[in-house]
Formats: structure tokens, C-alpha cells, sequence
């Protein structure tokens, strides 16, 4: 009789919400760690996310640069040699042969920030300068000659900011 009387009070207890001797649960304090260590996964996962969305934007423009640095040499490419016209784009503006085939420096890019800096200037300064928007941004497009009798030096400079300055730089050798 007494086992009888103690099932029965045990069955009012889960009636009323009560836990009985011997019942497992969770209590308020278990949950609580449980919700800040899922809490603290999480954060760690968004920012891992964060972090791959940066390095994917970054990847898009060093292939946007790239691309547009190819199709320059294969525009110069497609001029004629040994003797570059004046005026056209396959012309030493600057008269400074290979000297100026490294510029614009990257100090004078991040110096001009979102403008393009001017070309055919004073040696030292880009033969060639020309901006181009895909959509996405302006890339500063920067190329330089060193026409010689049987061959010409190319040099093609591409810069873009997006919170940093950005440049790739291609360099080929036409005969």
C-alpha cells in the first residue's frame, strides 16, 4: 500500500509540473551554458564568414585588374613594329625608355588616391593612363614603352582602391 500511495503522489507531482525523485531534466543554469556556447560557435562561424566574403572581394578585383591588364597588352600587341607612331598608344611619351617603365610607384598611386594620375608628363611620370569602370569600381590602367630597334618593352600597371590600394603589374617583351 505504501508503493501505492507513492506512484500516486509522484503521478500528481507530473500533473502539477513538479519533478519527482529520480526524474532527470535540465535545470535554468544548464540551459543557460548551453545557449552561450552555442552563442559563442556562432559568433565564430559569422565571423569566419565575414572574413571569406573580404578574401572573395578581394580575389574579384585582382581578376578584374588582371583581366584588364591583359586585354591592354593584347591592344598594344596588335601595333606594329619596330617604329611606334606619335600620338598613338604605342608611344614613349616620356622619352625615358626603361626608366620609366615602373611607373606610377605604388607611393604615387595611394598619393592620387581615386584619380588617375596624368601620363605623358616629365620623365618619371607614365607614358599612358586611361581609367576603366567593369561596374564594379575604377581601375587606373598605367602602361609604359621602351621601344628599341628589334623589340619593345611593355609594361602594364593596373591600381584600384577599395579601402587599400591595390596594383598588379604585367611586364612582356614584344618582338
Amino acid at each position: 500500500m505504501k508503493l501505492k500511495g507513492l506512484y500516486q503522489m509522484e503521478s500528481q507531482m507530473r500533473d502539477r509540473g513538479m519533478r519527482a525523485r529520480g526524474d532527470r531534466g535540465f535545470t535554468l543554469i544548464e540551459l543557460m551554458i548551453a545557449i552561450a556556447l552555442l552563442s559563442f560557435g556562432l559568433l565564430a562561424v559569422a565571423s569566419m564568414q565575414i572574413a571569406a566574403m573580404r578574401g572573395n572581394a578581394s580575389a574579384m578585383g585582382t581578376t578584374e585588374a588582371l583581366a584588364i591588364a591583359q586585354s591592354m597588352v593584347e591592344e598594344l600587341f596588335a601595333q606594329p613594329l619596330p617604329v611606334p607612331t606619335a600620338g598613338t598608344d604605342f608611344e614613349d611619351t616620356t622619352g625615358d625608355a626603361v626608366n620609366g617603365l615602373d611607373f606610377p610607384t605604388r607611393a604615387e598611386v595611394i598619393a592620387a588616391g581615386d584619380a588617375v594620375i596624368p601620363a605623358g608628363g616629365a620623365a618619371g611620370s607614365p607614358d599612358h593612363a586611361r581609367t576603366v569602370n567593369p561596374g564594379t569600381r575604377n581601375y587606373y590602367v598605367y602602361w609604359n614603352l621602351n621601344p628599341m630597334t628589334s623589340s619593345t618593352t611593355i609594361n602594364v600597371i593596373v591600381a584600384w582602391h577599395d579601402k587599400t590600394m591595390h596594383r598588379v603589374n604585367l611586364s612582356f617583351i614584344k618582338y
